[in-house]
C-alpha cells in the first residue's frame, strides 16, 4: 500500500512540473537555484523540496525516504476530559497510515481557539475551549484596544507636519490630527541687555542648524524708573527696570522745583510765609514764600533766614533807642526771617554817607551782619543828625515809603552782599551801592556793577546809590 502511494505522489508530481513549464509564457532556459526544503519527511510521504528559476518558474520533488516517526496523531477514544483523567487511544490521521498508541490516568487539558488579538479600536478576544461538553474561555487577561500608529511625519522649523495613516496591520485609518503649521525656528540668540548687545544663535529645534539672520541689536541701555522731580518734591532717579537687571540710576537728585511763573506776592508773613500766584507747571495758586516774590512792603525778597545751606534760622533786626529829636525812630529789637528790597533806588542817596574825621569812632554804625541794616543807618543820625551835611543815603533809605510799608533802611555789608547775590531779581541799574557799615571819613562797603562787593571811598565825583531794604 505504501509503495503504491509514494508511486501516486511521483506521478503528481511531474504532472506538476510538466504543466510548470508549459505555461512560462516566456520559453528560455531556467537557471534554478539550490533546493530548498518545504516539508519534512513523514510517516508517509518523503521529504518535499523546491527550487526556483528568476522567471518565477518553480520545480519540486520528493524524497524517497520516509520517516515512520513523524505521525499526524488524532484522539480516537478517550475517556478523559479536559479537566478529569481518563484514558486515550490516538491514531494517526494520516490517510494510510494506522499506527496507534495509548494513554491512560491523563487529563487533556483545554483546546482554546486562537484569542482574536487586540486591534487599534478593539480588545482582545480570548477563545473558548473546542473540546465537546466544554465551554471554558481561555483566562489569559484581555488586551486593551491599541490605540492608532499612526505614521504621521512632525512640523519642522520649515514645513507643516503630514498626520498620515496607521501603520497597524489590517487598518488604514487617517490621522484626524489637524495639520500642525510649520514652527519656525527656535534660535538660542542671547538678547540685547542693558549693556550688551544681542548674540544671534543657531535654531535648536532637532535637525536644523540655521543661525538666526537677524541683525544684532545694540545694547538696549538702561530704562531707570525715575519720579522727575515737581514743583514739590525732589526727583526720585530709581532702577531699571529691564529683566535681570537691577542697576540704580546714578544721576542726582533734582530737587524740588519750587512753584514757578507769574507773579508771586506774600500774603501770610508769619514764617514760613505764603504766596499767592499762580505756578506754570502744576497751576497750583499758594506756595511757600521763595526769593524773588513780591513782599508785604511792595519789594522783592532776596534772602530768607530758613536754616539751609549755613543760613541761621531767623536772625535778630537789632533795635534803636534815642532821646530828643530822633525819639520818633526808636523799636525795640524784633525777630525777622526775610529781607525785601525796594523796587528802586532811593531817590537823593547817590552821595557819599558821611564826611567826618570822627568816622573810626562811629562804633554804632560799623556792625556788618544780618539784622545790622536798620540800625547802623540810625546811629548816623544820631551822630551827625537829621540836617547832618553827609547822610544823604540814609535819609533817603528812611523817607523812602511805599503803600504798605515805611521801614526802608540802608543795608549793612552782608544784608548788602546777599541783595547782590540775587540781583537778577531786582534789576539793578550799574554803579556802586552805599552800605550802612561806614569805616573813616567818605568811605563805605558797596557793591560795583551788580558784581563785585568792596570797600569804597568817595573822591567826589563819582555817583553812588542807594537800595533800600527791609526786614520782616
Amino acid at each position: 500500500m505504501k509503495v503504491l502511494f509514494k508511486l501516486f505522489g511521483i506521478i503528481t508530481i511531474a504532472v506538476i512540473i510538466v504543466f510548470t513549464m508549459a505555461t512560462c509564457s516566456d520559453p528560455h532556459s531556467h537557471s534554478f537555484g539550490d533546493w530548498e526544503t518545504v516539508a519534512e519527511a513523514n510517516c508517509t510521504t518523503g521529504e518535499i523540496q523546491e527550487r526556483s528559476c528568476s522567471c518565477g518558474h518553480k520545480e519540486t520533488q520528493e524524497g524517497e525516504d520516509l520517516d515512520p516517526d513523524n505521525h499526524d496523531h488524532k484522539i480516537k477514544t478517550s475517556t478523559a476530559t479536559c479537566t478529569t483523567a481518563g484514558d486515550v487511544t490516538y491514531v494517526c490521521d494520516r490517510e494510510g497510515c494506522d499506527d496507534e498508541y495509548d494513554e491512560t490516568g491523563i487529563e487533556l487539558g483545554h483546546a482554546f481557539l486562537e484569542t482574536i488579538p487586540a486591534t487599534c479600536t478593539t480588545d482582545s478576544i480570548p477563545g473558548t475551549c473546542t473540546r465537546e461538553a466544554c465551554d471554558e474561555v481561555n483566562p489569559e487577561a484581555v488586551v486593551p484596544e491599541l490605540g492608532h500608529a499612526f505614521a504621521t511625519i512632525p512640523a519642522t522649523c520649515t514645513t507643516d507636519s503630514m498626520p498620515g495613516t496607521c501603520t497597524r496591520e489590517g487598518c488604514d485609518e487617517a490621522n484626524p490630527e489637524a495639520v500642525v503649521p510649520e514652527l519656525g525656528h527656535a534660535f538660542s540668540t542671547t538678547p540685547a541687555t542693558c549693556i550688551t548687545p544681542s548674540i544671534p544663535g543657531v535654531c535648536t529645534r532637532g535637525g536644523c542648524s540655521i543661525i538666526d539672520p537677524a541683525a544684532v541689536v545694540s545694547a538696549l541701555g538702561h530704562a531707570f524708573a525715575a519720579i522727575p522731580a515737581t514743583c514739590t518734591t525732589n526727583s526720585i532717579p530709581g532702577i531699571c527696570t529691564r529683566d535681570d537687571c537691577d542697576e540704580e540710576n546714578t544721576e542726582a537728585v533734582i530737587s524740588a522745583l519750587g512753584h514757578s511763573g507769574g507773579t508771586w506776592t506774600v500774603t501770610n508773613t508769619i514764617y514760613p510765609a505764603t504766596s499767592t500766584g499762580t505756578c506754570s507747571r502744576c497751576s497750583e495758586t499758594t506756595r511757600t514764600t521763595q526769593i524773588g516774590d513780591i513782599g508785604p512792603g511792595g519789594g522783592i525778597i532776596f534772602y530768607i533766614a530758613d536754616g539751609q545751606a549755613g543760613r541761621s534760622l531767623g536772625f535778630t533786626v537789632q533795635g534803636f533807642s534815642e532821646g530828643g529829636s530822633l525819639a520818633y525812630l526808636n523799636f525795640v529789637s524784633y525777630s525777622a526771617y526775610y529781607l525785601e528790597a525796594a523796587p528802586s533806588n532811593a531817590l537823593g542817596g547817590e552821595n557819599p554817607p558821611g564826611t567826618s574825621t570822627q568816622m573810626e569812632s562811629y562804633a554804632g554804625a560799623t556792625d556788618s551782619g544780618i539784622g545790622a541794616g536798620r540800625r547802623n543807618t540810625l546811629m548816623s543820625l544820631r551822630f551827625l543828625g537829621l540836617g547832618g551835611k553827609y547822610i544823604y543815603s540814609e535819609v533817603a533809605c528812611l523817607n523812602y515809603s511805599t503803600s504798605t510799608a515805611n521801614d526802608w533802611f540802608l543795608p549793612s555789608h552782608e544784608e548788602l552782599r546777599q541783595l547782590a547775590l540775587q540781583r537778577s531779581f531786582l534789576e539793578l541799574p550799574g554803579g556802586i551801592y552805599w552800605t550802612s557799615e561806614l569805616r573813616y571819613q567818605v568811605a563805605a562797603w558797596g557793591i560795583y556793577d551788580n558784581s563785585t562787593v568792596g570797600f569804597f571811598e568817595y573822591t567826589g565825583s563819582e555817583k553812588f546809590y542807594a537800595r533800600p531794604i527791609r526786614a520782616f
